[in-house]
Parts: C-alpha cells; sequence; structure tokens
C-alpha cells in the first residue's frame, strides 16, 4: 500500500506526565511538590492541542497511522484508494473514539498483541482495540486539567528568609539612604536661605564686585552659612572669568 499523508501530531505525552495522570486517576491528592515545572508544562502542552485529540478522528489522521501499520502486518490494502475508502470507513464506524487514540502507543499495541497483530485489523476489530485507548486519552487530558488548575490555583512558594548578613546589608542601605536624604534636605534649607542671600551694603552689586564684598564678610557670616556663601563667591567668580573671556576681556 502507498498511502501518502501529511505529517500529523499524534498524542503523546511524557512518561512522568502518564505517571502522575495514573496517580491522580487512581485518586492521589496533588501536593505542592508534585506540581514540578516539567509536569505542569506538559499538562498546559497537553491541554493547548485537546480540542483536537478530543475530537473524532479525521480521514487524514486515521490514513496517517495506517501508513505506519501497514509495513508490520499482512493482508494490508494494496492501493491508495483502498486504503481511503477503509479510511472512511473507520472514522464513520470509530466517531466516538477521539482522535488522541490514533497514537504511537495504540499502534506498537496492535502489532504486540501476538498472531492477531500480524494481520490488518477489520474495522470492527480496529474499533474494539482503539476503544480503551481513547478513554486513557480523556482520562490524561482530564488528569492534565487537574494539574494546571491546581498550578494555577495554588499559593506561591513560601518566602525564603534572608540571612543575618543579607538583613544586615539592607539595614546598612536603609542608614546611608536616611544619613544622604537629611544630609540633601538640611543642604537644601541652606541654600534657599544662604544661596541669595545680599549683606547690608551689597544691595545692587553684581559680578566680581559681590563676590568681592562677600568675601569681605565672610569671616562674619554665622558658621551654617559660610560654605555656602564661599562657594558662591567662587561661583561668581568663574562667571566673571567666562564672561571677560566671551568679550575678549581675561
Amino acid at each position: 500500500m502507498n498511502m501518502i499523508a501529511k505529517p500529523v501530531q499524534l498524542f503523546r505525552p511524557s512518561a512522568d506526565f502518564a505517571a502522575i495522570g495514573d496517580l491522580i486517576r487512581g485518586g492521589m491528592p496533588l501536593a505542592r511538590r508534585d506540581l514540578t515545572e516539567s509536569r505542569v508544562s506538559a499538562a498546559r502542552s497537553v491541554l493547548g492541542r485537546a480540542d483536537f485529540f478530543l475530537a473524532p478522528a479525521s480521514a487524514h489522521l486515521v490514513l496517517a497511522w495506517l501508513k505506519n501499520l501497514a509495513p508490520l502486518v499482512r493482508n494490508a490494502p494494496a492501493s491508495q484508494a483502498a486504503a481511503e475508502v477503509y479510511a472512511r470507513q473507520a472514522v464513520e464506524i470509530c466517531d466516538d473514539i477521539p482522535a488522541g487514540a490514533f497514537n504511537e502507543e495504540s499502534r506498537k499495541a496492535w502489532i504486540k498483541q501476538g498472531e492477531k497483530g500480524t494481520w490488518w485489523p477489520s474495522v470492527a476489530e480496529l474499533y474494539a482495540h482503539l476503544k480503551p485507548f481513547g478513554e486513557r486519552v480523556k482520562r490524561e487530558i482530564g488528569a492534565a486539567r487537574k494539574i494546571v488548575d491546581a498550578a494555577d490555583k495554588s499559593p506561591p512558594a513560601p518566602r525564603r528568609r534572608p540571612s543575618d548578613a543579607e538583613r544586615e546589608a539592607v539595614t546598612k542601605t536603609l542608614e546611608t539612604l536616611r544619613s544622604w536624604q537629611a544630609t540633601s534636605i538640611a543642604r537644601e534649607a541652606l541654600e534657599r536661605k544662604w544661596g541669595s542671600w545680599m549683606p547690608e551694603g551689597a544691595e545692587g552689586l553684581s559680578g566680581d564686585d559681590l563676590a568681592a564684598f562677600l568675601e569681605r564678610v565672610l569671616d562674619d557670616v554665622p558658621e551654617e552659612g559660610k560654605k555656602i556663601t564661599a562657594e558662591r563667591i567662587a561661583m561668581l567668580k568663574r562667571a566673571s572669568k567666562m564672561a571677560r573671556m566671551i568679550e575678549g576681556r581675561a
């Protein structure tokens, strides 16, 4: 038989997922430790194709499954046309068997059943053979739903308690931040008070003249204003020097 069919996605849950599915179907309650990343990922993957796997098999899928069975048995359909007739009949009779039953496990199981497995199945034999696999597919997809539901409802993992060294590092960081904030606030307050302070007699002065005046009275400035006033003097001198350079008078 020369059947040509496009590749199809078969129902192939991982061995680990199949094992946990058996336990779930046996009534085992799921604990958080059972919800490993690989199991939850496998369950989501199965659910992503659940509609396809649970729907009745198409003739295309049946042909693809039979194509892999034909070389291993006797009395397979001799032509593509005969194979297509058989596939349409199988689709009609197996309409209550989900597409997921047409998988590698069910194909190998036909071959492994002894003398009977050396012959091409009649449609009735095919139906009887695939029925248990279809029920298993339904159960495994149900298990996948339970795993995903449990994972979505599972509380987040308990947070690890920080070590003494980590807590000490956080405390130091907070202390540094608080100190910087306090210093910044104090600096801003002093700048508001002394940044534009004009002593008596300096009204109307600017540039080098104001800088010279402030230098003369700097010793009399209260301690809290000395640093900002000194910085202001330096800034006035730099600004005046820059102005002279621009004007070509430096």
